[in-house]
């Protein structure tokens, strides 16, 4: 018996198989189209977070530098040298009020003054020409954050700032805060660190140096 020849496939087979091509094609287009739509602002609201959580750490690092060579935290951000470069959106507060910071003062590099600024200040104040610039805050009251507040060893309640205790060491304890309304709705996104370990309301213990999320904007 002769082997049975192969058949090619009729017109309609490569009908249902092009058919089948291109419905899979247009599949995968949407449900690529939504998987970037979905990613494309979480992205948008993680670049103001990061900058948030790598300020504050930078903050805390320069503080402890000072301590170290003074012997005290400062809630001047001048002498420990810390301000974020421009492009900022969050406002950085090392006490709940004080001199700002403002973005005028700030066109100038600190290395063409000297690398210090003339006067103190205790907050900078977030930068107006960011794209959607939403505002800046004068004082830390202005943010409506709240703010995990730290326990000194003799019972002592330290708040945003520097604290000192009534007795022993001079060297307290430092928090340090960040503020920002980083989308079209009024909720602040609110960010802290300070020196020593904190306890949230829910029990979480707070890391020394561990940037803490108090108010999240992103899932406001």
């Amino acid at each position: 018996m002769e082997p049975r020849s192969q058949q090619s496939p009729s017109a309609v087979q490569w009908l249902l198989l092009s058919t089948g091509v291109v419905a899979f094609i247009a599949v995968s287009g949407v449900v690529g189209m939504r998987l970037v739509r979905d990613l494309l602002p979480k992205s948008r609201c993680c670049a103001p977070i990061h900058e948030a959580k790598a300020n504050l750490k930078a903050l805390y690092t320069n503080e402890w530098a000072f301590l170290l060579e003074k012997d005290v935290f400062s809630e001047d951000m001048n002498p420990i040298g810390f301000e974020p470069e421009l492009g900022n959106r969050y406002t950085y507060f090392a006490a709940p009020r004080g001199r700002v910071l403002k973005f005028e003062e700030r066109k100038t590099p600190r290395s063409s003054v000297g690398g210090s600024r003339s006067a103190a200040y205790q907050i900078v104040a977030a930068d107006p020409q960011v794209p959607k610039f939403r505002g800046t805050f004068e004082t830390f009251v202005q943010t409506d954050c709240p703010l995990t507040p730290a326990t000194l060893p003799d019972g002592t309640r330290a708040g945003l700032g520097v604290t000192l205790p009534d007795g022993g060491s001079s060297q307290g304890v430092f928090i340090g805060a960040a503020a920002a309304n980083i989308d079209d709705d009024s909720t602040p996104d609110c960010w802290s660190i300070a020196t020593v370990e904190r306890v949230a309301a829910d029990g979480y213990r707070i890391a020394p140096g561990e940037p803490y999320n108090e108010l999240n904007d992103v899932e406001h």
